[in-house]
């Protein structure tokens, strides 16, 4: 419309105006047109300025609306970001988790989970099943989960699955509004945890072993010292009367001594003197190596150790058992050994470990052990193998015979302990720890110690 050339408006100059304008990811449209009581401006000399402010009115209207409408669409997009981020970063921290987290409701299914079960021979994505637990635990865990949903306190049990492996089972309720409806479920490892706190456990007894240790020695050894006395001064004393006796049996014929005939006596005594004092000889051994292997264990690594003499008092220790169990334990240093680095304690309880095994695996007592150490080519690992003539060990449980916990010698009060604890010391030694076994033949047990060089 021009409004320069007429003063005036009639119906005639009346018009329908469209038109449409982009607002963010929107599109807008505003239309005008004349009513049907539309009459024109005519006598209104002020009507051009009165729709030329009216316009600018609607115009500045509109523009407020359009950056307000802008505004709210670009703090809403900023906070659509911010959650987003927030969410992808909640993500990683649940996917990346080293523990398995799951979702579940009231029935037990599983909503939703980080990564999968570590199930052998099954399948370990549970997402959307039940019944996702070894059967020894389902029903302990249901009893909890039941618990936990009904009382919205967490709980949590401790368990041992299909495998060797512990694990701590912790459930939380989850809260929606004033309704406990799904729990998340923990799932973490915590063998080496309960490893270590065996290990604490035992250097705790054989503490409390070598106080006991240290009472038994005294009292033992002050009877078994004046045993050692006194039967050096009989058996100078019997040399004495061996003169005598010899000279009045020429001279009176034989004669009975103690119930028995004169000359049993002169055979007889000196073989009881002798007998007497290996006796207490043994008995201040065994008191020694009691005292010995009770002997709280510092920990250093940093010792020159005689390999030769650890794996003599491990034999020493183990005496009694091989005495029980084979006819046919030899030990065989091959030449001259160097020292390696190390923990003398901690070597001998390897020794000791992994001696014992292989006695305790021979199916009789003409079954042999062969325990051999050497200096490998090239002058840098001593190696030590032990081998036996045992049942061997079957190529199902071959790769778990050093996790922690698993022994088939359960009913002998076998921890699973000594074969996992053998092989982490050995470890620290910077050593390493083989095992070959021909199932029903034996098996060779085989540890490398680097050699001590002189520089830490």
């Amino acid at each position: 419309i021009d409004y320069t050339k007429a003063p005036e408006w009639s119906l005639k100059d009346a018009q329908r105006v469209r038109q449409t304008f982009p607002v963010a990811d929107r599109v807008w449209s505003i239309t005008s047109a004349p009513v049907d009581n539309f009459r024109s401006a005519e006598g209104f000399a002020n009507g051009p300025n009165i729709v030329l402010i009216g316009g600018g009115i609607l115009t500045l209207t509109m523009a407020l609306f359009v950056f307000i409408t802008r505004a709210g669409i670009r703090e809403r997009m900023k906070i659509e970001q911010e959650l987003r981020e927030s969410e992808q970063k909640l993500r990683v921290l649940f996917d990346q988790s080293p523990d398995i987290i799951m979702t579940v409701d009231g029935e037990d299914n599983c909503l939703m989970i980080n990564r999968p079960l570590p199930r052998k021979n099954e399948r370990g994505n549970v997402r959307g099943s039940t019944g996702f637990f070894p059967a020894k635990v389902h029903e302990k865990y249901r009893t909890v989960l039941e618990k936990v949903l009904k009382s919205g306190e967490a709980s949590e049990i401790q368990f041992s699955g299909d495998d060797p492996n512990w694990w701590e089972l912790r459930i939380v309720p989850l809260r929606m509004k004033s309704n406990v409806a799904t729990a998340m479920v923990i799932l973490k490892d915590i063998t080496e945890k309960r490893l270590l706190e065996a290990h604490t456990i035992r250097n705790a007894r054989l503490a409390s072993l070598g106080v006991l240790a240290a009472s038994v020695a005294h009292e033992i050894n002050n009877p078994n010292n004046a045993i050692q006395f006194n039967i050096s001064i009989l058996s100078r004393s019997w040399r004495d009367m061996l003169k005598i006796l010899s000279l009045y049996r020429t001279e009176h014929g034989d004669f009975n001594v103690g119930g028995v005939s004169v000359e049993q006596a002169l055979i007889g005594t000196p073989r009881l003197l002798e007998g007497i004092e290996k006796s207490a000889r043994r008995i201040e051994a065994i008191v020694g190596n009691l005292k010995h292997l009770a002997r709280p264990d510092q920990g250093e690594l940093d010792h020159e150790v005689d390999i030769a003499e650890v794996l003599r008092t491990a034999l020493s220790i183990l005496q009694n058992q091989i005495h029980m169990l084979c006819d046919d334990c030899r030990l065989d240093i091959l030449e001259p050994l160097p020292a390696v680095r190390g923990n003398a304690q901690q070597l001998e309880q390897v020794f000791i470990n992994v001696i014992l095994n292989a006695l305790q695996s021979l199916p009789k007592r003409s079954a042999s052990v062969r325990i051999v150490a050497t200096l490998e080519e090239g002058g840098e690992f001593i190696r030590v193998t032990v081998s036996d003539q045992g049942s061997g060990i079957s190529e199902e449980i071959h790769s778990q015979v050093l996790d922690p916990f698993f022994t088939t010698k359960s009913d002998q009060g076998g921890t699973g302990l000594g074969l996992p604890i053998s092989y982490r010391i050995i470890q620290n030694h910077k050593g390493k720890m083989v095992l070959n076994s021909r199932p029903g033949e034996g098996t060779d047990v085989i540890m490398r110690l680097p050699v001590y060089n002189g520089n830490r």
